[in-house]
């Protein structure tokens, strides 16, 4: 049939559900239904390269097609107000009997099993809800809040029709908040509204009666809810509302109708022995069902903290020491299992993580930070390394946001032992402040771990900075940087900086090294200067100015170009200070783990390498490095990295002087930077200049050089080809002499021998040359 067709038909039996018998509704509901329904033969394809839809997909968009959306809509509304209407005593609530009595069910029969036709609609419109099209449909007919008044006012939640009811109020939420999240904009403005406001679950269920009907059925299944399947509607309940807690809007309803406090307190209750009304076997046994209800409770709680009043409740409530509960060594509870009790400590230690940094500051103490302490240190002892690694991210969470004082109980020198194989270890390490860190200045193994950490590789990018960030904190501490230096970390730091490949990791290693010569004074400073690479036999200086030459090439004129990138110039005396900001901004970058992968970010690439390279040159001192090291390359631009501040200052005043209109005194003020800028650009490009002058007179003494060399060279073959022409030359007469002398011992001919004499005279009187030529 053609879809034209198959539409008028499915406008034609919707009609039927508009009837006042309820034969017909039913008949038509279970029509639709069979049609609507999904199955594994209908959502599969016989050619998956087929793009066309299976057939599910197009029956349900010719429902949408066919306009009989709304009569099924209309439809929903009609049994709403016949069940309403047969509320004989005006209390609100559908008893079981008025029930019976909507829909004709016999109280004598013995085996009464009648078809219910809001039974077979809800059937179908659980099938409409499958498809985003027509729950957007549904919601723009407002049929989820005529739901919400059926489930609220039925007294008995195991009906078919309540279970069927939040199914579909899942579906309508589910496609709400994925259409919400999706990166489709709206084009008009009527879409706008339509896709926030009319087709939007979260905002049409968004109310107080909502709410407070979840909060109801809830407490009714807590009480009442012992079976499987109260337990599995149960759940769904608590689905529900924490897709309703993604709109940020609705968070006041959960605390406004009392359901925060319902979540609170069976959140709690098993934890601390609480009295709920209700016995054990309904919410606190090993049933998976159970552990599901208490993840769902903890992560709903931890969504509804996201408004500051709903935080309030939930920090003065139990919540959090009954987290902290689960992180008791050894602990055995009688209705978790090991594996279940495990997973409970993880869940924990995540969501106990996540709910810190919103906390006011002085809601954890010492007590807490003790717990966790144990706890680290039990799971040390059992060798539970996963564990280890949850206890370790929450216990970084705890440095960050915590005073340091408070952090004494932390077992430092056992997350010293772990930094190489959990990051976390590293960055807590690198987090303390210097009075928390003196167990590990003092420790041999820590700084041998912490340089070796540095200089490998294969530990990953962000180990290596949290390594850094240790050793920056040495490096900050006179003595401690001594034994470092006695222990050759200043070489093995300088040898790392050359085999590092990344030009961010290099800038770390250039920052560290610069605190390090400030804080050291001459003997740091003289490990520097003499260290020569192994490889090439580059100094240290020159090392540095080549990480300039790979990251930005040669300079072509003193003008920097940074952008945004350098307009904080350092406060300090000297560029030193550029060193510890460039660290820091990069530990910010590597303490961005915790975040989700798609927003991690390990290194700034916005941090100017040119900062780095410019404290340690500086560090060093511009006037005392050895020129005869340096190339002309490297020369030049030591020139214009003796200048580099005050460029840098000139771009960012170039920065504050384009958007205000400066008074006289301010401009003057400028002006001055201007001119004193200007001063040490001429300076750095007279100096780039003269050393590209001196590269030309280099270079044509070479050149005058090899072209003597040559000449010399020439002349040298030319006169060796003369001694030899005269070396023949007078071997020649010598045989001729020898031969003369020969014939005249034997006398010739007459004829012959006259003949041979005037020849001879010939030869002797030709010239030499001649005879060669």
């Amino acid at each position: 049939h053609s879809a034209d067709t198959i539409c008028t038909w499915l406008c034609t039996t919707s009609v039927l559900l508009l009837s006042q018998s309820s034969a017909v509704k039913i008949g038509a509901a279970n029509v639709l239904f069979e049609f609507c329904k999904q199955s594994e033969k209908r959502a599969a394809k016989a050619n998956p390269l087929d793009q066309r839809p299976n057939e599910w997909t197009y029956n349900q968009q010719l429902f949408q097609r066919s306009g009989a959306m709304e009569l099924v809509a209309e439809a929903i509304k009609m049994e709403v107000k016949h069940l309403f209407r047969n509320d004989v005593d005006g209390d609100g609530r559908i008893s079981q009997a008025e029930y019976e009595r909507a829909y004709g069910i016999l109280a004598n029969d013995e085996n009464p099993q009648p078809q219910v036709s809001t039974v077979s609609l809800m059937k179908l419109v659980r099938e409409l809800a499958a498809y985003r099209d027509n729950a957007l449909s549904l919601n723009r007919e407002n049929v989820p809040n005529q739901l919400v008044k059926v489930v609220s006012q039925l007294v008995d939640f195991r009906k078919e029709e309540i279970k069927l009811m939040i199914q579909i109020l899942w579906s309508v939420l589910e496609h709400s908040v994925e259409r919400i999240s999706a990166s489709q904009v709206a084009s008009t403005r009527m879409q706008l509204i339509d896709k926030f406001r009319h087709a939007n679950a979260l905002f049409c269920l968004g109310n107080a009666e909502t709410i407070g009907m979840l909060r109801s059925l809830l407490e009714r299944m807590l009480l009442e809810g012992y079976k499987a399947s109260d337990k599995e509607l149960r759940n769904e309940v608590l689905i529900i509302s924490s897709l309703l807690a993604r709109r940020q809007r609705n968070l006041a309803h959960f605390r406004e109708t009392g359901f925060l406090s319902l979540l609170i307190l069976y959140a709690t209750a098993a934890e601390n022995e609480l009295p709920t009304g209700c016995e054990e076997r309904h919410y606190a046994t090993s049933d998976p069902l159970d552990l599901e209800m208490k993840y769902l409770l903890w992560y709903l709680i931890k969504a509804l903290c996201q408004d500051s009043t709903n935080l309030i409740v939930v920090q003065e409530s139990l919540f959090v020491s009954s987290l902290l509960f689960y992180m008791h060594p050894g602990r055995k509870l009688r209705h978790w299992s090991e594996q279940q009790l495990r997973g409970l400590q993880k869940e924990a230690m995540l969501i106990l993580g996540s709910m810190v940094p919103i906390m006011p500051k002085g809601q954890l103490g010492q007590e807490e930070v003790a717990r966790v302490a144990t706890f680290l240190r039990y799971c040390h002892e059992v060798g539970d390394e996963e564990l280890l690694v949850d206890v370790l991210e929450l216990a970084l969470v705890l440095v960050r946001q915590l005073p340091q004082e408070l952090l004494g109980a932390l077992p430092l020198k056992l997350i010293v032992q772990h930094m190489d194989t959990a990051e976390s270890a590293a960055l807590i390490v690198a987090s303390l402040d210097n009075a928390a860190l003196k167990p590990v200045r003092k420790s041999d193994q820590a700084l041998e771990l912490l340089l070796g950490m540095a200089a490998d590789p294969t530990c990953g990018s962000n180990r290596q900075i949290a390594a850094l960030a240790c050793l920056h904190r040495v490096a900050r501490n006179q003595s401690s940087l001594l034994e470092l230096a006695a222990r050759g970390g200043v070489e093995r730091l300088l040898d790392s900086l050359e085999q590092t490949a990344a030009i961010e990791l290099k800038g770390v290693f250039l920052a560290v090294l610069a605190d390090a010569i400030s804080e050291g004074g001459k003997h740091v400073d003289a490990l520097v200067r003499e260290w020569r690479s192994p490889h090439t036999g580059r100094s240290a200086a020159a090392l540095a100015l080549d990480t300039w030459l790979e990251a930005c090439g040669p300079p072509e004129s003193a003008r920097l170009d940074r952008g945004q990138a350098l307009s904080v110039v350092s406060s300090r005396v000297g560029s030193t200070n550029r060193a510890s900001a460039a660290l820091r901004q990069a530990l910010l970058a590597a303490q961005s783990f915790m975040t989700p992968d798609l927003e991690r970010r390990v290194l700034q690439s916005a941090v100017d390498v040119r900062d780095r390279v410019v404290a340690f040159v500086g560090a060093m001192g511009f006037s005392t490095i050895e020129r005869a090291d340096l190339t002309r390359d490297q020369r030049a631009l030591l020139a214009l990295a003796e200048n580099y501040a005050i460029i840098a200052q000139d771009e960012a005043w170039e920065e504050v002087e384009l958007p205000v209109r400066p008074i006289f005194a301010d401009r003057a003020f400028l002006q001055s930077q201007r001119d004193r800028a200007r001063k040490a650009v001429e300076q750095s490009e007279r100096a780039m200049r003269d050393e590209e002058d001196a590269k030309d007179r280099d270079g044509s003494l070479e050149d005058e050089a090899l072209w003597s060399a040559i000449r010399d060279k020439r002349d040298q073959a030319i006169q060796a080809r003369k001694v030899k022409n005269q070396v023949s030359l007078m071997k020649r007469r010598l045989e001729l002499k020898q031969r003369q002398k020969a014939r005249e011992q034997m006398p010739p001919p007459p004829q012959e021998s006259a003949m041979t004499a005037s020849v001879d005279a010939v030869v002797v009187e030709t010239d030499p040359h001649q005879q060669n030529a």
